[in-house]
């Protein structure tokens, strides 16, 4: 006898220190085109095209890493969310190019 079969035994302790168990419905694949299905507008977030990121100098905000020009301006320049994004992070990308420091 599986425990698929009686529900009521899943309640009980021995199965719970065994995992949990859940009943199976209708598995079989359904065609999308049957089940039509329409987002509400009301739930469609709306995003700007524009927003502000307020940001704090880091370790590499150093006069060691980057000019006090590039400092600057990294600041004031309009970036844009680069495609290498993912859950983690964000890339930004813009086209102006960063003044580095020279190391020498």
């Amino acid at each position: 006898m599986s425990l698929l079969s009686e529900p009521s035994k899943c309640l009980s302790r021995s199965c719970a220190s065994r995992g949990d168990q859940v009943l199976l419905g209708a598995c079989a694949p359904v065609n999308e085109d049957t089940i039509p299905f329409t987002l509400p507008q009301a739930l469609v977030p709306l995003y700007p095209s524009h927003c502000v990121i307020y940001v704090l100098p880091g370790p590499h905000g150093d006069d060691e890493y980057i000019t006090t020009a590039g400092t600057r301006r990294s600041y004031s320049t309009h970036w844009r969310i680069s495609l290498s994004r993912n859950r983690l992070g964000i890339r930004l990308e813009s086209r102006s190019c960063m003044p580095f420091a020279v190391i020498s």
